[in-house]
């Protein structure tokens, strides 16, 4: 009954603790949409916010590290009714990854971005500002790819499809939260899309995985 509480609690914690570092950047940068500004405009609106864009994206990456916390007690206890063990050592690992490739996207806003912005900022050299716009354009590419489309995307909706299906298949478990995670699960791969041109929002997917994650959270907070 404990452990149901913690667990319920931790859950709960991680589903709400997303929020304030979207406030946080939000507010400072506009993001998720700052995500795909070009370079000219975000590496300004970086250093003019050095501080929030800092203190945001720090709080990210503390929230990443608890998913796998989270990711992996969440599964540690569905396993113990679960009639397909492997799926849920793929879930942990999935969790694993998940974590381990949004804290490497979330570096590049910690390290590089805001060193990259504060020379931006001060050069007046166009054919050196340009070099700059690149190097930008393709750092945050490449964490993006690594930080959004695997970290959030890929491995975080298999994480929550496992999870999801052992709440429709065990008997003890409300089968809504495992239709309703499997619905958020496509929800975040639809961001995906991008990699084809087509703009997906991030908030609305995001919103709709950590109603579900705070749903499945107060289930275990209150269940006996």
């Amino acid at each position: 009954m404990k452990n149901n509480k913690k667990l319920g609690a931790l859950l709960i914690i991680q589903s709400l603790f997303i929020f304030v570092p979207m406030y946080i950047l939000g507010t400072a940068i506009g993001w998720p949409d700052s995500l795909n500004f070009p370079a000219k405009e975000i590496l300004p609106l970086i250093h003019s916010q050095a501080t929030a864009v800092s203190i945001g994206y720090f709080l990210y990456f503390l929230y990443s590290i608890l998913f796998f916390f989270t990711g992996t007690i969440l599964v540690t206890e569905l396993k113990k009714t679960s009639t397909n063990q492997t799926s849920m050592n793929i879930a942990a690992t999935a969790a694993g990854l998940s974590a381990l490739a949004r804290v490497i996207g979330i570096l590049r806003w910690l390290v590089p971005f805001p060193l990259l912005a504060a020379s931006y900022v001060s050069t007046v050299d166009p054919n050196l500002r340009l070099i700059q716009e690149t190097i930008y354009t393709v750092v945050n590419n490449y964490g993006g790819g690594i930080g959004e489309l695997l970290g959030v995307t890929i491995f975080a909706s298999m994480w929550t499809c496992i999870v999801s299906w052992e709440f429709i298949t065990q008997k003890n478990l409300p089968t809504w939260l495992g239709y309703f995670g499997i619905a958020a699960a496509f929800a975040s791969l639809a961001l995906m899309l991008e990699v084809f041109g087509i703009v997906v929002s991030v908030s609305i997917s995001q919103t709709l995985f950590h109603v579900w994650l705070l749903c499945v959270g107060v289930y275990f907070l209150i269940r006996k």
